[in-house]
């Protein structure tokens, strides 16, 4: 059985792999930029789920872009994981939070284990991780391909040797640390995928309970950064082009609900669902804006994916539990905009259904 993580344990160990972070900020996506737009759902998704932002029409919603590290200096030449985050109803009863990020899946599968994986993330001298040139001399012989350099901005970076291990040690990591590997550097915030990670539960109106996982999808598609782009892009171009992309018009992304089937893991954020899943369209997200007031209308606000309403709520995942804590312990401590989480729901009835892959395509 998990041991329950206490938010302020999951926060302290984010924040030892970020030495030199300013206190009062993020313990993790530190720097953000925030947006406004309307979400618009779906003429289908009320059919699946009687939550209110999928049944209210045209939604005004608050959103948040950022970049993973928990230092709050912006580099958006550096591979790591974006996120988006989106606020319905802010300030209202039914208020809710979708936190997703550009790697599909988590590390590990519980709170307990997450101070293994920080342990592993913490970073070292960047001189430890140059390779010499008798070594890539011994690499070549070796018909072996060098790890790619660090970043010659920084004093520090992830060693991916202690990655490496640690997922050897722990198979549940595996396809997380490949995931972490794999990530492209995003051309814009607008071209790039984000994914829930955790398994939700979906309500429809006659009481049928569905476990879902979202994504939100690019209308203008996801595309990276290539290697000539990189010599002459900005440190802060994530910002500076979705500046200029909303001033001279909107951006769109799909919210795509993936439902899970028989044998799908409903609790463990480490294992993808296979490919040929049902998705059921909830609507469209169109940002219209960058936020004038940043400080009051994005970096004060606490956005938490535990932060859910009836219809649609949480799974029974231990990670996810301990998220919520998290987020909840860092906003008290940086002062944010609704720390309290007053409607967590975890469902926890045994009538879930697990048969969406036999439903027509007709139905969705």
């Amino acid at each position: 059985m998990a041991v329950a993580v206490s938010g302020k344990e999951l926060v302290d160990w984010t924040e030892n792999d970020f030495p030199g972070r300013t206190a009062g900020t993020r313990a993790a996506h530190t720097v953000g930029i925030g947006v406004a737009g309307i979400f618009t759902p779906s003429e289908v998704i009320a059919n699946y789920c009687t939550a209110p932002q999928f049944n209210s029409g045209p939604t005004e919603i608050v959103g948040r872009f950022s970049n993973g590290s928990g230092l709050d200096t912006e580099r958006d030449l550096h591979t790591d994981a974006r996120g988006l985050a989106v606020k319905f109803f802010r300030g209202e009863e039914h208020e809710t939070d979708l936190v997703a990020m550009t790697l599909p899946v988590f590390f590990v599968s519980t709170g307990e284990a997450f101070e293994g994986f920080s342990k592993a993330s913490i970073p070292v001298p960047v001189a430890e991780l140059r390779t010499t040139w008798w070594e890539r001399v011994k690499l070549a012989l070796q018909l072996r391909v060098p790890d790619a350099a660090p970043p010659d901005d920084v004093a520090t970076a992830i060693n991916p040797a202690h990655l490496a291990d640690y997922a050897k040690n722990h198979p549940e990591a595996k396809t997380g640390v490949a995931a972490l590997a794999g990530l492209i550097t995003p051309i814009s915030y607008a071209r790039a995928a984000y994914h829930g990670v955790h398994t939700f539960m979906m309500t429809d109106p006659g009481g049928r309970v569905r476990p879902v996982r979202y994504q939100w999808e690019p209308f203008l598609g996801v595309r990276g950064v290539t290697a000539e782009q990189r010599k002459t892009l900005a440190s802060d171009h994530l910002h500076t082009d979705l500046r200029r992309r909303l001033e001279h018009g909107t951006l769109s992304f799909t919210l795509n609900l993936s439902i899970g089937d028989d044998g799908d893991p409903i609790d463990d954020p480490t294992q993808l669902w296979q490919m040929q899943r049902r998705r059921v369209s909830a609507g469209v997200l169109t940002l219209t804006r960058v936020e004038a007031n940043q400080i009051e209308d994005c970096e004060r606000l606490s956005f938490n994916p535990g932060r859910l309403v009836e219809g649609f709520t949480a799974s029974n995942d231990d990670l996810l539990a301990s998220r919520i804590r998290a987020y909840e312990y860092s906003c008290s401590q940086r002062s944010g905009e609704g720390c309290p989480v007053m409607h967590t729901t975890v469902d926890l009835r045994g009538d879930i259904d697990l048969s969406a892959g036999a439903e027509s395509e007709a139905n969705l």
